[in-house]
């Protein structure tokens, strides 16, 4: 920082630039954790001595901690100088670094911040860069990235995101939406899966393509409490049709990543299902690319489900990597057939023939197929043709808050599924 705050005055002095780039490796806490941190400083260090092959004698290089570093190059003329730096850092890194008798590959990410343009002060500068860094990373990591004042604007407005989401968290601000799920052949309610909304306090509200991204991007899935209250809305919502119709209403629930990726957070998903008053008509969604996330994880995580009588759907079936030993392996009931591919079956042979083979590859297994985003009746027609069992979309419903839901039910009683003396409250 002193050396920083040194090339900022002569820089100021002598109508010069100075160019500060933010270094973060790459991954690199997987390499530490597998290799030890005996095997991490070695690497570090090897990391660094690469660092100083790239730059002028009259350049810094730093370790600010842990897989950080910052170069400062002073006395530069354009930007360019220092786009072509981080170019030649990037491609340092690639060479495989000797650690012991084995060779690993690492990359980084770089932020770059030019004063006067950015900022005048240190950690101002220091700062910004750090941003562009993180700029870099989103966009796919090993790459690197410029601040400017429109990515100032996105970091601030992301910031108050994160805040809004935690605080709308504490207040209990997230509810659930109910979209039908009906039989494709008789137009039965089968089912309703639940989507979330944000209801902020004297504000419109919110669907998730507007803050989802962020929650998943920043490790801020729900925690255990926001899950209990959703759960809990499910249960309001049971009680309601119980008293109403006289029977239970089964409801899918999307699975939060995290509740695949942390070992630790399976626990609080069993516990709270086990609080239910009406767990068995849940049946819980699970994303295919989450589940390519840790597939171990996942598996001990159903195998508790299963034993619940959970059943489970898999997701977005086909936009991920998809894999017939997920069928094959995992205890899925049905799956779901992405909107993706539901959109243009009626006017793209690929994608109806493709919504076919799933159809029949699904039932091959024994599983119930689900078709979500039928919106034309088109759709609805050729779907029912290949022998689609279930169908979603806003050709029967868009999503309903709790009180509409009720209604729709009141208006649609004689499509419900049959009523039993055993689900009726006494």
């Amino acid at each position: 920082m002193d050396r920083l705050e040194h090339a900022l005055s002569i820089a100021r002095r002598h109508n010069k630039m100075v160019a500060l780039l933010f270094l973060d490796l790459d991954n690199f806490k997987q390499i530490n954790d597998a290799l030890g941190h005996f095997a991490g400083d070695e690497l570090l260090v090897n990391v660094a001595r690469r660092l100083q092959k790239v730059i002028r004698k009259s350049d810094t290089v730093a370790r600010l901690g842990g897989d950080e570093f910052a170069i400062l190059l002073e006395d530069i003329g354009q930007k360019a100088f220092a786009r072509n730096v981080a170019l030649k850092i990037l491609k340092e890194l690639q060479s495989p670094l000797e650690i012991g008798s084995q060779q690993y590959h690492i990359s980084g990410s770089i932020g770059i911040s030019i004063a006067p343009y950015d900022d005048n002060q240190p950690e101002d500068l220091l700062r910004d860069a750090d941003s562009a860094m993180y700029e870099a990373k989103r966009c796919g990591k090993n790459n690197y990235h410029f601040f400017s004042s429109e990515l100032l604007q996105r970091v601030s407005r992301q910031l108050d995101l994160e805040h809004r989401l935690r605080d709308a968290a504490l207040k209990k601000e997230f509810l659930f939406h109910y979209q039908p799920i009906v039989d494709a052949g008789t137009g039965q309610l089968i089912a309703v899966e639940a989507l979330m909304r944000w209801q902020p306090e004297n504000g419109p509200l919110i669907y998730p393509d507007e803050f989802m991204e962020t929650m998943k991007s920043q490790n801020l899935d729900l925690s255990r409490k926001v899950t209990e209250h959703l759960f809990a809305q499910v249960d309001d919502l049971q009680e309601h049709v119980l008293n109403e119709y006289g029977i239970r209403l089964r409801v899918s629930i999307n699975m939060a990543p995290s509740a695949l990726r942390d070992p630790s957070r399976h626990s609080g998903v069993i516990t709270t299902l086990r609080r239910l008053k009406y767990p068995s008509p849940i049946t819980l969604e699970i994303t295919e690319d989450t589940l390519l996330e840790d597939l171990a994880t996942a598996r001990a995580l159903f195998s508790e489900l299963r034993q619940l009588g959970i059943p489970l759907v898999l997701d977005d079936f086909g936009t991920g990597q998809s894999s017939l030993n997920h069928l094959r392996s995992y205890p899925f009931d049905s799956i779901k057939i992405d909107r993706e591919f539901v959109r243009d079956i009626s006017s793209d042979e690929d994608d109806a023939i493709l919504v076919k083979a799933i159809t029949q590859l699904a039932h091959s297994f024994g599983m119930k197929v689900v078709a979500e985003g039928v919106e034309t009746e088109a759709q609805r027609r050729y779907l029912i043709n290949i022998g689609c069992d279930y169908l979603q979309g806003y050709i029967i419903s868009k999503p309903l808050p709790t009180d509409a839901l009720l209604n729709f039910l009141g208006a649609t009683e004689m499509s419900l599924p049959e009523k039993s003396s055993a689900s009726r409250k006494s």
